[in-house]
């Protein structure tokens, strides 16, 4: 009988055995096949035979298993070391229900791609300690990611879909491949050095954005620049890259703070928002590339050495306001193929 009722828990899913930790907190333990091996579910209270969890359930242990699969729905969080050193597993699909992931649950594995869902409400800072195979990130959980998520990973793509706020420190960094990076329009900040060394060479801020840490893009090829943010556009690193060449601000930006592109040798192309009011000092200072640019009319203060102008072939400027303190460096070396600079600029 005993052998009949094990056979048919197996073509149903689960192998069934009872474990009671004590008379006060009993609990049971389900096995559950995954390809190749199996893993194991803990459940408070008891069942019997032919009783089924369908929710609560704790992995506690999976070094069984390989290559990809699905966990139960019923799994609502993952054990500290579930998987550790669990190096044959790929991909891990995770139920709409899980709620946290505990520490080391895949530390030292070699997984290769990290779909968090929206359920998901904590995820520890080692949860994927020493792991540098995760090629694909992607989350749909609001909850904040720990500090160094991912970095010294093999990342190619990451993908936030969800409502979350801040991205933490290092969160990416040193992930040389990464190439890929979509972030919702719903984060206000990004930690220091958040995708450092990265392969990004394209990068867009969301509306959202109010703020961004130190050397967040430091030491990656970035060579597009938008921007849908009201943020001042300050001494970041990445936008004094010698590889930034097309700066779009599309958002309601009112200055850009002095030294912000400097020395940014190959930038040839920046659109300006009619919201700004203020250029700073040496702002564009030896952005040799920069041969144009169209001032908005409701500018009111450029300020000293705001760009190098030898190699200028063209600055337009529609607007009636005198432009004030206009320090456009030397001027009479500007060549205006289109307009003249004097019938654009009136210079207090």
């Amino acid at each position: 009988m005993r052998i009949v009722l094990t056979l048919a828990l197996i073509v149903c899913g689960s192998l069934f055995s009872n474990t009671t930790a004590n008379a006060a907190d009993p609990t049971t333990d389900f096995i559950f096949p995954c390809n190749t091996g199996t893993y194991t579910v803990r459940y408070l209270g008891t069942f019997g035979p032919t009783e089924t969890p369908t929710t609560g359930g704790n992995l506690t242990s999976g070094g069984g298993c390989s290559g990809e699969f699905s966990l139960d729905t019923s799994v609502t969080s993952i054990a500290y070391i579930a998987f550790w050193t669990n190096t044959t597993i790929t991909k891990v699909i995770f139920p709409e229900g899980l709620k946290s992931i505990g520490g080391s649950a895949f530390d030292s594995t070699r997984i290769r791609e990290v779909i968090l869902p929206a359920s998901l409400e904590t995820i520890t800072s080692s949860a994927y300690l020493y792991v540098t195979s995760v090629e694909t990130f992607t989350t749909y959980s609001s909850t904040t990611l720990p500090d160094g998520f991912l970095a010294d990973n093999s990342l190619r793509s990451v993908s936030i879909f969800a409502n979350i706020e801040s991205i933490s420190n290092f969160a990416f960094a040193r992930n040389i491949y990464l190439a890929q990076l979509t972030l919702p329009n719903t984060v206000i900040s990004i930690g220091a050095n958040a995708f450092t060394n990265t392969a990004l060479k394209s990068i867009t801020f969301p509306a959202s954005l109010q703020s961004i840490g130190a050397n967040v893009f430091l030491g990656s090829p970035v060579e597009t620049f938008t921007t849908n943010s009201s943020m001042a556009l300050g001494s970041f690193d990445f936008l004094k890259g010698s590889t930034l060449r097309n700066v779009q601000i599309l958002g309601n930006v009112e200055t850009i703070g002095s030294n912000a592109f400097d020395s940014a040798t190959a930038l040839s192309t920046v659109t300006l928002p009619a919201s700004l009011k203020t250029i700073g000092s040496e702002a564009f200072k030896n952005a040799r590339s920069l041969t144009s640019i169209t001032i908005p009319s409701g500018l009111l203060n450029i300020e000293a050495n705001s760009f190098d102008i030898e190699r200028f072939t063209s600055l337009t400027y529609n607007g009636s306001r005198p432009l004030l303190r206009l320090a456009l460096k030397p001027m009479q070396k500007l060549q205006v193929k289109r307009q003249r600079l004097l019938r654009l600029c009136k210079i207090m």
